[in-house]
This record gives structure tokens, sequence and C-alpha cells, in this order.
């Protein structure tokens, strides 16, 4: 009723569902802006150069380190599942560049831009 009556839509689930669901959406995603900031710190990369594309995927690391150590610590077996998938995700991408296959790349990118569409209708 508290979280409620702060605007929250409360979902009740088991601690291992939500780690796994969690894992995906909340704390790969800082990884991922922690990755690309420390790469683009051993790139030198000259960071005036960026857009907004950059900025937007990288917002959150922004956040505390410190918490998000601990957060990753404490999920560390669901988000290194996880982090294998994406990987996974990541090398097909590759084969699909190196192979120059842009029917592949299309179809996954449409795919990914359709289920960010959808995400905004609901």
């Amino acid at each position: 009723a508290l979280w409620r009556s702060f605007g929250a839509r409360v979902v009740e689930m088991d601690p291992q569902e939500h780690d796994t669901l969690f894992a995906l959406i909340s704390h790969l995603p800082h990884l991922l802006a922690f990755s690309t900031m420390g790469l683009s710190l051993n790139k030198s990369v000259d960071l005036s150069l960026v857009g907004s594309g950059f900025l937007d995927s990288t917002r959150l690391a922004q956040c505390p380190p410190s918490l998000w150590v601990d957060i990753a610590i404490a999920n560390s077996d669901a988000l290194a599942l996880t982090l294998e998938a994406f990987i996974g995700e990541l090398q097909d991408l590759e084969v699909n560049l190196r192979a120059k296959d842009a029917e592949s790349l299309a179809f996954k990118f449409h795919r990914a831009h359709q289920l960010r569409i959808s995400m905004e209708a609901s």
C-alpha cells in the first residue's frame, strides 16, 4: 500500500525471478555504461566529440560506483548469466558484420526496433 500510494506499480515475484529479471533490465545496462566509459578511457577517446547517442547510452555511468559494485556482487550469479547471454548476442553481431550480412543485421535491428517502439505504446 505504501508503494502504491507513491504511484508505484507493485508486482510480486519470487526472489530468483526478481534477480534474473533485474539482471537484464537494470543491472546489465549499468554494466554496459560503465564498460563503455572504461573502453573510452582505454582508447583515449576525445570525449568532446561524442554526440547524444553516446551520452544517452552512458548516462548510467554517472550512478554511484560503490552502490553498483554492491548490487553487482549481490546479484552476481544472475548478472553473470545475463552477461554471458549478452556476449553471445554481441558475438552473433560480430559474425554478421564480418560476413557483411546485411540481411541478418537488418532482421535483428528491425526486431529490436519494433520491440522498443512497442514499449512506448504500452
